[in-house]
């Protein structure tokens, strides 16, 4: 593909300064200083220039009744140069032909000229005697000079009848806002000269003026007074003539005038078509190639038509150039002139027209003076964003880029929003979004691919006034960004500080979880703040030291450590420290800096709070790579000292499991091991640490601690150890000492279980189980030997003895018989208050099983002092209490109080705020009416004693407590739920021997609920 330099020939006047800032106005055409040869050489005929020379000849010609034209547009749009132009050919019929193409009357001759400029404001006798002296009649309107009046409109078409005659009025707001300083009579110069250009209009819309034409210039957005009077004599020209003047746009500024009005003025000679497709297809293809990666959205078709349509310039310049155009002070076509003849002749003469094919918007060189003066004067508002952003002579943020990476992307991409972040008009669109900025950096010689990632993160991070709107377009801004708050900040933190953020980010990366392969953490700590202990490993964090390894001070704080089996450092070969703490200093300032934004309600969605969200992920992505190349060496104990492992930080999406990473690497390196379970195991615990058959099992903890060959694991690991293998009877504690097997087979032993027991008969139910042995032994009243009585049932044996005497046999002779166990049954005491027939108070008692009762009636210890029952006692009228014992062969029952209420028939009550024992068997043979019982229990909070739960099905399940044991009915009902799960469909079944209340209130409550009669008999209180 060709280049800019080989295809296009720039003019010479582009080059020379002094040429290119010209500005020509209507004085230079009145005094014939402007040549009409390289004016219309330079010259493109638009659209509405077309329509005014047009319409202006037919006039001349009376062919067209239209005499006045206003030319509508800002300063700098092209109507001073519409009005020359029209100026030339009234005064030079030799370019007629080429200009108008044969559209002119051929007989029609040199048209008279007379033109005012209100820039001129020294007009002595107002805009009226500087026409009329202009055409030759000056002494003519010679009554309208002392004192200065408007002429009327028959003045004027005695003035102005005769030949053709064109009258141009440019800039007219700025001399009648000077003009209102000039008093005249009652008025001012002002309204003189509005009544006198009104007079004019209307006159030249009369017969004898059909050949005089006015062009006026309209300046409505910058001089509002002014344009207002004009507007009020073309509102009395429309009243008084019935005809407007006609407006006209001297350029359209959305069409691609703009790109022939630039090429005439700038080039000399163009390529042919056929170049030019050549060039457009080159842009397509790196349009497609970029949409394949998609990159953007862009139709190569559409890119390669609208090349076409804007070469040499690339079409994105006039849309870039509407956005500004209406700056204030911004001269429109006149100053985008200007600013692309700087251009231009910029990259010719750096040699930059032979690398591009085409103008780009971001081919402006901003270490240019002359173009940088002319950019800033477009929105100076943007000086520091360019000197600290975009161009600085190589010191700012793009230029910094671009010199770590290859050509200029990075200016290219920051120049291009530059000039789309120009407008500072309200309501104007600025920026561009990611996808637009690379659409527009498509060229055939660029890789796109690496935009995103290589130039626009690294940029957005890194200017200062580089912003995001809400639409995600990027802008720049006269005010510091996120980036520019996040250095000052972070500089503003000292060193300490600094390392204080950074142990903090260190630690948390390697923060314990699991906690097995090590249990504290310590980051870049001094020597003498290293604190190792026995119970925990430690990792340490070092800072590289000039070689390999520790430096001499850890080296030796390591080898004279006791517990050297306690500690592993994370270390390198590379000291970047310095680097790690300026990474820290900001991620602590963007984290201050989100802090404030919470605190001031910033929110979550606001353009700066996302911004500052991506750089804080940004800054610790930055920081976590800091740490990788900073942390290369796992330095750990062995049996011949430190040994070094391989240690590469592997992490993704801003995240990473330090903890992991080293358990692993030191489980691949026989350090670490999560195998405690085994038998190897505890061959190694064996081996190496309880090699003694009896150890203070703290020595073997500790042995654990100094012994660097000894691997590393969970930290309870040992203690489990012990505990199964006592649990194992491989080991037997003994105080502080554990005792190592093997060990004398242990003697035989008895378990006793009561699981019923009749309240009324005493008798009992036990389930009877051998340890270590097979056959069992019952005695009663002495101690069972071999000789007594087998029990032949031991899953029930019943009994009303008081103490039975059971003994365990091994009869297979592997253990020897141990001594006999003595089972004590309980003793309890049953009562019941009744009236004779003679209407006495009697308490009958009665003890199960059948023993000697004693008891009182005047409150004292019956057991010390209480009379022997035989039957039943009559009680004293005013007798508040009965006290009961019963003993036995050494088996002593609990008291029995039984309080007498003398206020009713005689029978006694249940004290409802006296605790309750309910002494009534409870068989719950289905599951809704165990469900029903557990849901009663905990409605009234009762505690059942020694139930049984049992799920029956093909097989059957059954969980019993000790008799003795309490159990509420929450517990009760999560046993039962239990139980339940380890058989599926069976039934459930409940035995409740007693039901203990709080208060006789909650029994009788239960009982009403229940619907069922309380026995007082039952009921212990």
């Amino acid at each position: 593909m060709n280049s800019l330099h080989e295809l296009c020939e720039v003019r010479e006047e582009v080059f020379d300064p002094s040429r290119r800032d010209t500005v020509l106005d209507l004085t230079d055409l009145i005094e014939d200083r402007i040549n009409a040869r390289r004016f219309f050489k330079t010259n493109y005929v638009t659209s509405g220039m077309s329509t005014l020379l047009r319409e202006a000849f037919d006039r001349f010609s009376r062919q067209s009744q239209q005499g006045t034209f206003l030319l509508n547009q800002a300063m700098g749009g092209g109507k001073t140069h519409n009005m020359i132009a029209l100026g030339l050919l009234a005064k030079n019929p030799e370019f007629r032909d080429e200009i108008l193409e044969g559209y002119h009357d051929p007989n029609l001759g040199k048209v008279r000229v007379a033109a005012f400029t209100g820039r001129e404001s020294d007009a002595p006798f107002g805009i009226w005697g500087a026409i009329a002296e202009q055409i030759g009649k000056k002494q003519q309107f010679s009554d309208y000079y002392q004192p200065l009046q408007a002429p009327g409109q028959k003045a004027w078409e005695n003035l102005l009848q005769g030949e053709p005659l064109l009258i141009l009025l440019d800039e007219l707001p700025p001399y009648l806002n000077q003009a209102r300083a000039k008093e005249i009579g009652n008025a001012d110069l002002a309204t003189v000269t509005t009544a006198a250009l009104s007079n004019l209009l209307v006159a030249v819309g009369k017969p004898p003026l059909e050949n005089v034409c006015v062009v006026i210039s309209d300046l409505t957005a910058t001089y509002s007074e002014g344009s207002q009077k004009i507007n009020e004599a073309l509102d009395d020209l429309k009243n008084e003539a019935d005809r407007g003047a006609m407006p006209l746009e001297p350029v359209q500024q959305n069409t691609n005038e703009i790109y022939h009005i630039l090429r005439k003025q700038i080039f000399k000679s163009l390529p042919s078509d056929n170049k030019i497709q050549e060039v457009a297809r080159g842009y397509a293809q790196s349009v497609k190639d970029a949409k394949q990666m998609d990159v953007t959205d862009a139709s190569p078709e559409e890119y390669a038509r609208r090349i076409q349509e804007a070469y040499p310039f690339h079409f994105s310049i006039r849309d870039l150039y509407a956005r500004f155009r209406e700056n204030p002070g911004f001269q429109q076509t006149r100053d985008l002139i200007r600013l692309m003849r700087t251009v231009v002749a910029r990259m010719y003469d750096t040699d930059q027209a032979n690398e591009r094919a085409l103008v780009h918007p971001y081919d402006i060189d901003l270490n240019h003076k002359d173009t940088l003066t002319q950019v800033t004067r477009i929105n100076p508002k943007l000086e520091n964003a360019i000197s600290h952003d975009i161009a600085s002579d190589g010191s700012s943020v793009a230029e910094t880029i671009d010199q770590n990476g290859e050509g200029q992307d990075a200016q290219d991409a920051a120049t291009l929003l530059l000039m789309a972040s120009l407008a500072n008009v309200p309501d104007a669109v600025r920026g561009l979004t990611e996808v637009e900025v690379a659409s527009l950096l498509c060229t055939p010689d660029r890789d796109i691919s690496r935009i995103e990632q290589e130039v626009l993160n690294p940029f957005f991070t890194s200017a200062w006034y580089l912003h995001t709107d809400t639409d995600g377009r990027l802008l720049f801004k006269d005010i510091e960004n996120i980036n520019a708050k996040l250095k000052s900040t972070s500089q503003s933190y000292g060193r300490d500080t600094r390392l204080v953020e950074l142990r903090d980010f260190l630690q948390g990366l390697f923060e314990t979880s699991i906690g097995d392969v090590y249990q504290r953490v310590q980051a870049l700590p001094a020597v003498d703040d290293i604190n190792v202990r026995s119970d925990e490993v430690t990792l340490i964090l070092v800072e590289p030291s000039s070689g390999s390894g520790l430096g001499e001070d850890l080296q030796a704080f390591y080898e004279d450590q006791e517990y050297q089996n306690r500690v592993l450092f994370l270390t390198g070969q590379k000291s970047t420290l310095q680097h790690l703490l300026e990474k820290s200093a900001r991620l602590k300032a963007i984290r201050k800096i989100l802090e404030d934004m919470r605190a001031e309600k910033v929110s979550e969605n606001d353009p700066q709070f996302a911004s500052a969200q991506e750089i804080r992920d940004e800054v610790k992505f930055q920081l976590l790579s800091a740490a990788r190349e900073t942390f290369t060496t796992l330095l750990f104990p062995h049996f011949d000292g430190l040994r070094s492992a391989d240690f590469v930080m592997q992490f993704a999406d801003n995240s990473y499991n330090g903890e992991e990473q080293v358990r692993s690497t030191l489980e691949e390196k026989g350090k670490f091991t999560a195998d405690i379970e085994s038998d190897s195991f505890l061959k190694k615990c064996e081996d190496r640490l309880f090699t003694q058959k009896q150890m203070l099992w703290s020595e073997v903890k500790r042995r654990a601690a100094v012994s660097p060959e000894w691997p590393w694991h969970r930290p309870d690991a040992l203690d489990r150890l012990k505990e199964r293998m006592v649990h194992e009877e491989q080991w037997r504690p003994e105080g502080n000492y554990i005792n190592k097997g093997p060990f004398p087979s242990p003697e035989t032993d008895v378990r006793v279980r009561e699981i019923h027991r009749d309240h009324e008969s005493g008798e009992v139910t036990l389930r009877l189980t051998p340890v270590h042995g097979d056959t069992i032994y019952y005695e009663i009243g002495a101690e069972a030997t071999e000789a007594s009585e087998e029990v032949a049932d031991q899953q029930a044996f019943t009994t009303e003895a008081l103490k039975v005497s059971f003994l365990c046999v091994d009869s297979e002779g592997e253990h020897d018989t141990g001594e006999p166990v003595e089972w004590t049954n309980d003793v309890t005491i049953k009562h019941k208050v009744y009236s004779d027939s003679e209407g006495k108070k009697k308490v009958e008692l009665k003890a199960v099983p059948e023993v000697p009762i004693r008891f009182t009636t005047d409150g004292s210890n019956p057991r010390q002092a209480g009379g022997k029952y035989d039957e039943p006692v009559e009680v004293e009228e005013g007798t508040q209490v009965v006290q009961a014992v019963a003993e036995g062969d050494g088996v002593v029952s609990e008291p029995e109080k039984i309080r007498l209420d003398w206020t009713d028939d005689g029978s006694s009550g249940i004290q409802d705020d006296q605790p309750a024992l309910w002494q009534r068997s409870h068989q719950l043979g289905t599951t809704k009416e165990a469900y029903d019982f557990l849901n009663r229990m905990q409605k009234w909070d009762a505690m059942a004693k020694g139930p049984r739960v049992t799920v029956d099905s093909n097989d059957w399940v059954e969980l019993a407590f000790d008799q003795d044991m309490e159990v509420d009915g929450e517990t009760l009902e999560e046993a039962t739920e239990y139980v339940r799960g380890l058989i599926d469909d069976g039934e459930v079944s409940l035995d409740v021997d007693a039901l203990h209340f709080e208060r006789g209130q909650q029994l009788r409550d239960w009982a009403e609920d229940a619907k069922t009669d309380l026995n007082p008999d039952e009921v212990q209180q």
